[in-house]
């Protein structure tokens, strides 16, 4: 599997489990999703940290989530 798909696939499953997440650490699910989408052209995400919480912004297949 590449890191395309791996992004997605863990954007699938945060968005399946928006209630709990999949780690603990909400951080490290962030930094996954940067790590893996640093090289896809079709995937942008980036994050943000606004000191009191973390944000995240997913753009993919033409569509915006966070």
């Amino acid at each position: 599997m590449n890191k395309r798909d791996k992004a997605l696939q863990l954007i699938k499953e945060l968005e399946n489990n928006q209630d709990r997440p999949i780690s603990p650490n909400l951080k490290e699910n962030l930094d996954n999703l940067t790590q893996l989408t640093e090289s896809c052209s079709n995937i942008v995400f980036r994050q943000f940290d606004f000191g009191n919480g973390l944000c995240g912004f997913i753009v993919y297949e033409e569509t915006l989530k966070s």
